[in-house]
């Protein structure tokens, strides 16, 4: 392993270390993710001119092609309470293993997420227990490792018809397939 110095960063104080992982880490992870095709293209908020208004245009599209077209159509959204707590280590790891992509900064995030434990004083001994999830230092990186994990399942192959598109702790999901006229339908033709 390759050591490399480490120089006083100006403005960042020492004492907010996760603070400022998080921020070193949104910066390097963050270059517009679209034109390092590191973020799927449905992906929503958290990221440069990828905004609300765009989530709801493109998912208006569909409905509206659909529509035109008179295909049956679903859509199912998913609001995920405390996404961002509820990440899974491990789901972390394998998305950031998955972008084939070295760098200090990304084996400085793995390294937070491993090995990590959670301890408290109760009345009889100290306790401690591995933790599994979670954000890191409650930093601003959740908002980045939520993409990166979601961003696998964006990435899958579905069927024609499907549309998948998240933003941020809310997924959205749009099936549109063929269907007759519901006039051609009572007529029998």
């Amino acid at each position: 392993m390759k050591k490399v110095p480490i120089k006083k960063a100006s403005g960042l104080p020492p004492s907010n270390f996760g603070q400022n992982t998080g921020e070193i880490a949104f910066a390097t992870t963050h270059p517009p993710p679209q034109k390092n095709n590191l973020q799927h293209y449905n992906q929503y908020g958290f990221s440069t001119n990828r905004s609300t208004e765009e989530a709801i245009l493109d998912l208006l599209d569909k409905i509206n092609a659909a529509k035109n077209s008179k295909q049956h159509a679903l859509m199912i959204s998913l609001n995920i309470k405390r996404a961002f707590d509820l990440l899974q280590y491990t789901s972390i790891k394998n998305s950031l293993d998955n972008l084939k992509y070295h760098s200090n900064t990304l084996e400085t995030l793995i390294d937070i997420l491993s090995n990590r434990k959670v301890a408290i004083n109760t009345s009889q001994d100290p306790a401690a227990w591995n933790q599994q999830q979670g954000c890191p230092q409650g930093s601003c990186t959740g908002s980045v490792l939520w993409n990166l994990v979601v961003d696998e399942v964006l990435r899958q192959d579905w069927p024609q018809g499907v549309h998948l598109q998240a933003f941020a702790g809310l997924t959205s999901s749009f099936w549109s397939t063929p269907g007759q006229n519901r006039k051609s339908q009572k007529s029998g033709k």
